[in-house]
């Protein structure tokens, strides 16, 4: 060995068995797979994305979260943006699971629901593509007991040739910075186990799977289970 040189970090140790050792016991690597090492906020409009830092021994990658996606906006949903919500969720109704409504919405029953979340603590935002809705997200409250005041509950959906291009996180971050603002300290989502990407994406933004409900609910001829995943904000 060269005593003259300081001796190199685990990452890059030979021993790959070694170095698989540490980053499982590593506190950093642990904290940032959560997702709660917030080292740096970035404005970016109204979603402020947060910046992860590895471990300096193992080399955890950097969770952090990319740049927005050129040429989308997250902004507040108006009136004018129904009928894309509409065309969105009603083409989900009939081809997806991310909702499990089997009878596709009508624009009265749209306004209502625009209206009724107008109130403090719940919100609807849009993702905005150049003037098009490439995707919407609303926040609710979970309960309308009293108890239940600081629980809120969130839902995304991306217009199909929209999806894998950022609008989702976007949309999502903008709801638990909404959620934040308002009092909000657990928020959660309800999600078909089969919808892979809507699970992948609460889990990048920090959400953790709190429960399961097998067979909850039926849509296209079977049986769906329903995944609860939350967050608790701090």
């Amino acid at each position: 060995m060269d005593r003259g040189r300081p001796t190199r970090g685990l990452a890059e140790a030979s021993d790959a068995g070694t170095r698989a050792a540490h980053t499982q016991g590593c506190g950093v690597a642990a904290v940032a797979r959560r997702r709660h090492l917030p080292i740096l906020l970035r404005g970016t409009g109204l979603v402020k994305t947060r910046v992860y830092v590895p471990c300096p021994l193992c080399h955890t990658p950097a969770m952090s979260s990319p740049a927005p996606p050129a040429g989308i906006a997250v902004r507040p949903a108006t009136e004018a943006d129904l009928p894309a919500i509409d065309a969105i969720f009603n083409r989900e109704i009939l081809e997806g699971v991310a909702t499990w409504d089997v009878t596709p919405w009508t624009a009265a029953q749209r306004l209502a629901w625009f209206q009724a979340h107008q109130r403090e603590g719940e919100a609807v935002f849009v993702a905005d593509a150049a003037g098009e809705v490439a995707g919407f997200a609303h926040l609710s409250f979970y309960s309308p007991r009293f108890p239940y005041r600081h629980t809120r509950s969130d839902s995304v959906y991306i217009r199909p040739d929209f999806q894998r291009r950022g609008a989702g996180r976007l949309l999502v971050a903008a709801v638990l910075d909404e959620a934040r603002r308002t009092g909000g300290h657990l928020v959660i989502a309800g999600i078909d186990s089969e919808n892979a990407a809507s699970l992948a994406l609460h889990r990048a933004l920090g959400f953790e799977v709190m429960g399961r409900l097998p067979e909850a609910g039926w849509k296209f001829e079977a049986w769906r289970t329903l995944v609860q995943m939350g967050i608790v904000l701090r």
